[in-house]
C-alpha cells in the first residue's frame, strides 16, 4: 500500500484553525499578563490610599468640635453606603 497517498480531508490537519487558535491563545495571554501588571498597580495604589487617607477621631480636646467631626465622619460614611455600586453581591463582604 503506497504511504504517499493524501490523507482524507477529513482528517487533514486543519492548520488555518490551529493558527488562528494558537493567535488567540497568545493574545489570552498578553491579556492576562497585562492584567496581572494593573492589579499590582492597583495594589500599590490603594496601599497607598490606606496610608494616606485613613480617616482620624479626636480622642482629646474639645467635646463640640469632636461630636462635629464624629457627625460628618458618619455623614460620609452613610454617603458611601448609599451610592450604587457595580459589583455584585457587593453586600455579601
Amino acid at each position: 500500500m503506497p504511504t504517499d497517498i493524501p490523507p482524507p480531508a477529513d482528517r487533514a490537519p486543519n492548520l488555518d484553525g490551529l493558527a488562528r487558535l494558537r493567535a488567540r491563545v497568545e493574545a489570552a495571554a498578553r491579556e492576562i499578563e497585562r492584567l496581572r501588571e494593573e492589579n499590582i498597580r492597583l495594589a500599590e495604589r490603594i496601599a497607598e490610599l490606606e496610608i494616606d487617607d485613613r480617616p482620624t477621631l479626636p480622642l482629646e480636646g474639645d467635646r463640640t468640635a469632636m461630636r462635629l467631626q464624629v457627625q460628618r465622619f458618619l455623614a460620609t460614611v452613610d454617603t458611601l453606603l448609599a451610592q450604587p455600586t457595580d459589583r455584585p453581591n457587593a453586600d455579601a463582604d
